[in-house]
């Protein structure tokens, strides 16, 4: 809470960018900070809290399987990265369709996936065939999530 005036008060919430150091383990994360704003500037009177890298939103799914598919992505890289957290009994699979959705990607469809199981900000993607992806660059492919019992906070290729 913060006031002017001490008469009208107003629950603030301010989130820091912060650019961490290589040696952590977690980069690029934000810190909501939460305490007196007056107070913060003038004493450093403050609680920070680090929300998970990319954890704004996610897509969420409980113990009925659920189902994503993407647009057709356009993309330039070799592996397929998740940053997810699912919870015990669940898991996330995820595969490659066709442009227009209808066929999944020989050896790289949703049930070729290794089951993704755990909790991390960055998991590598692999199938059975390997992980490299960098075949289907051009092709604009679609990406067709399956997840149980997990949350999806974002996905990149790189």
């Amino acid at each position: 809470m913060t006031s002017l005036n001490r008469i009208a008060w107003v629950l603030a919430f301010v989130l820091l960018l912060a650019a961490c150091a290589p040696e952590r383990a977690l980069c690029d994360g934000v810190y909501p900070v939460v305490g007196n704003l007056d107070e913060l500037f003038k004493a450093l009177d403050a609680r920070v809290r680090q929300l998970r890298r990319d954890g704004f939103a996610s897509i969420n799914a409980d113990d009925q399987t659920g189902r994503l598919v993407t647009r057709p992505l356009g993309f330039e890289g070799k592996r397929l990265h998740i940053n997810a957290e699912v919870a015990e009994g669940g898991s996330i699979q995820v595969g490659f369709l066709s442009r227009d959705g209808r066929n999944p990607v020989e050896d790289m469809g949703p049930d070729d996936c290794t089951a993704i199981t755990g909790d991390a900000v960055d998991v590598p993607v692999s199938w059975q065939a390997g992980s490299d992806v960098s075949a289907l660059a051009g092709t604009d492919p679609r990406l067709d999530f399956r997840l149980r019992r997990a949350k999806i906070y974002s996905f990149w290729i790189e």
